[in-house]
């Protein structure tokens, strides 16, 4: 599986060049939606690192209903969040060179906003 360039933004750690990609899922029962998070190290033959565990809601759908929803809600994540989640894959034995499953780490909002102070 290589992420495709066109959905997918570039990053370099450590003078590594990785890819990433954002999609969600459908909305569920509490207004949110999953976020699946996506990285691979170029040139794209090794294991992906699936990030599991985010979160994110709807801004129109809050706004009609006056939610006030804070930072952890609405989400933003930054280069720096990308960087400390490719370092913990690779400290927790993600290998991006090798073929294979995808390696999998499981968040939350809190833990990987939280992660750039």
């Amino acid at each position: 599986m290589t992420l495709s360039r066109a959905k997918s933004r570039p990053i370099t750690v450590d003078g590594r060049r990785y890819r990433y990609q954002f999609s969600t899922t459908k909305i569920d029962g509490t207004d949110e939606y999953r976020i699946n998070l996506t990285i691979q190290a170029e040139p794209g033959d090794g294991a992906v690192l699936q990030v599991h565990g985010l979160r994110t809601r709807d801004g129109w759908l809050d706004h009609s209903t006056g939610h006030r929803g804070g930072s952890d809600d609405y989400p933003s994540f930054t280069p720096r969040h990308i960087q400390w989640l490719i370092e913990r894959g690779l400290e927790g034995g993600w290998n991006p060179d090798e073929r294979g499953r995808p390696f999998r780490v499981e968040t939350t909002n809190s833990e990987v906003l939280g992660s750039g102070e």
